[in-house]
């Protein structure tokens, strides 16, 4: 399955296994010395996501069509997360990802 047909055709269990879990996991595994590999993995992994993400939003306000969707939502609170509670940062060059980013967190539903 491609990256682009998660996105394409959302649902929140592919949003959560290809987004949210590699970056919860690459922080909390890259905590222990035993689990190292496995957080590069998925470090490795998410950085792919959002790269792809990136290349996604460009020139648009949303995922998926015209108006938010579940994809927005969920995946802004899957970065939101990562920024907030873990050491993940969107890369440098990805300004489509972090203009997306943050126009999804000036909205009044974030702030809530």
């Amino acid at each position: 399955m491609s990256l682009r047909s998660i996105v394409e055709a959302p649902s929140e269990g592919r949003l959560l296994h290809y987004l949210y879990l590699p970056i919860d996991f690459g922080a909390h595994f890259a905590r222990s010395a035993a689990s190292r590999a496995a957080a590069s993995e998925f470090e490795s992994w998410t950085a792919q996501s959002v790269r792809f993400l990136d290349r996604v939003v460009q020139g648009r306000n949303f995922l998926v069509g015209d108006h938010i969707t579940i994809a927005d939502v969920f995946a802004f609170g899957a970065l939101d997360y990562g920024i907030c509670f873990t050491e993940f940062t969107i890369a440098e060059g990805l300004e489509n990802l972090r203009s997306w980013y943050s126009s999804m967190a000036a909205r009044p539903s974030a702030q809530a």
